[in-house]
């Protein structure tokens, strides 16, 4: 890295502009925030700090080029000794070198990207199988947890790699959409009580942005933000609104059955408790997808071993006893649901059994509340956001070895409400 001479501190809005032409990053700085900020452009101050991406990290120092620069070298900048009695003040002063610097975290990586680039990152970390949860544009947990499991898959992944990827591969991280006339059919009333629920022949979405808010993997609140702050029951059919541009999940053809052809012979899933993470992986045990769960938080429902999938049945009843997802015995009053998108086990219900012991009913399945995969907790089932158990039954079926990795002794399943 260059040496830096470092004189007063100048400090604007946006972050630190050294006296001598240098600008260290603060949170929220982009590239180009910053070249719109000392009258230049963004290739100018890439070439004059021989940047390969736009990724730019909280506390580096970006050389400024001079005014009306045309030459993309890097100006040469000595270092000079700060007198005697100033050395203290200029230690202070002078941000770390890069090469002594602590490496940021994956959040603060995140967080340096603007909000376009973030959309971006995560349509291609959904495209590829690594589900960021959600596709909101933040720097949420399940989207550190995928560019993690990403990266740890070779040793020359990093963040700048990754990012250069999503670069080549999503041009526009946010498209349109036409809301088609078909959207009516799953649409409608979803009755509170129970004994109504079950009564009712289906149990679709309730509003036409949240047919839409799952069809692209992304919730209400995002595409409000994306679309000028439209109100969810503004949404309607013929309407062209913006939205993530990840692969659409299809609620009218919600399954394409074990003769998919995205089905790898011989996979095998890992259930990772403590990390809310379900993770695919080929016969050699490599990695290839993983999903955010939720799993359940008492000790009971932590079944570590070894399990199958038996069955795959999609449009799911679910029979409700809440004595039974309670306290875990048998109740007196149950009530059945019926199929539908806000059924409590989703589109999709993968049974398992395990390999030895007594039977047990449980499942990998769907959810009515996708927004909260990872946040609330479960009855003894592992539960995936709809898209997310569509894509994953495209990979496995019936036959699936799973092992649910133990708990450590004394841990315990920490859940955000």
């Amino acid at each position: 890295m260059l040496g830096l001479s470092l004189g007063p501190l100048l400090v604007n809005a946006g972050g630190v502009t050294v006296a001598q032409g240098v600008h260290i990053v603060a949170k929220g700085d982009t590239l180009t925030s910053i070249a719109r900020r000392h009258h230049t452009t963004v290739a100018v101050v890439k070439a004059t700090n021989g940047l390969k991406s736009d990724v730019i990290r909280i506390g580096q120092a970006i050389i400024l080029p001079p005014k009306k620069a045309q030459a993309i070298d890097p100006p040469k900048i000595e270092k000079a000794e700060p007198e005697p009695e100033d050395r203290n003040v200029a230690e202070e002063s002078a941000p770390e070198p890069a090469d002594k610097a602590r490496p940021l975290k994956l959040e603060q990586l995140m967080e340096s990207l603007n909000i376009t680039d973030r959309f971006r990152l995560q349509v291609y970390l959904d495209g590829i199988g690594f589900a960021p949860g959600k596709v909101d544009g933040l720097a949420g947990e399940f989207t550190v947890k995928a560019v993690s499991r990403w990266m740890s898959l070779s040793e020359d992944r990093d963040f700048e790699a990754l990012f250069d990827a999503a670069r080549r591969a999503v041009k526009e991280p946010i498209v349109a959409f036409e809301i088609p006339a078909e959207a009516a059919k799953f649409v409608g009333e979803v009755p509170t009580d129970l004994e109504e629920r079950a009564a009712s022949k289906t149990l679709p979405y309730a509003t036409v942005a949240e047919y839409v808010a799952e069809r692209f993997h992304t919730d209400e609140a995002t595409l409000s933000r994306l679309n000028n702050g439209l109100k969810e029951k503004a949404f309607a059919v013929g309407m062209s609104v913006k939205v993530p541009a990840v692969r659409p999940f299809l609620i009218e053809s919600p399954r394409t059955g074990n003769a998919s052809k995205e089905r790898i012979a011989g996979a095998s899933l890992r259930v990772l408790h403590l990390e809310h993470l379900l993770e695919v992986c080929d016969p050699d045990g490599q990695l290839l997808a993983v999903f955010p769960i939720t799993v359940g938080t008492k000790p009971e429902y932590v079944r570590p071993g070894a399990w199958k999938v038996t069955t795959v049945a999609p449009n799911p009843n679910f029979m409700w006893d809440e004595e039974m997802l309670k306290h875990g015995r048998k109740g007196t009053k149950k009530y059945l649901l019926p199929p539908g998108p806000n059924n409590p086990v989703g589109v999709l219900w993968l049974e398992l059994q395990p390999m030895r012991g007594p039977e047990a009913h449980i499942g990998i399945h769907g959810t009515n509340d996708p927004t909260h995969i990872g946040r609330n907790h479960s009855s003894g089932c592992i539960r995936l956001a709809n898209w997310d158990i569509v894509r994953l039954s495209r990979l496995v079926g019936a036959g699936t070895q799973v092992v649910w990795e133990p708990q450590p002794e004394g841990a315990r399943v920490v859940v955000a409400e």
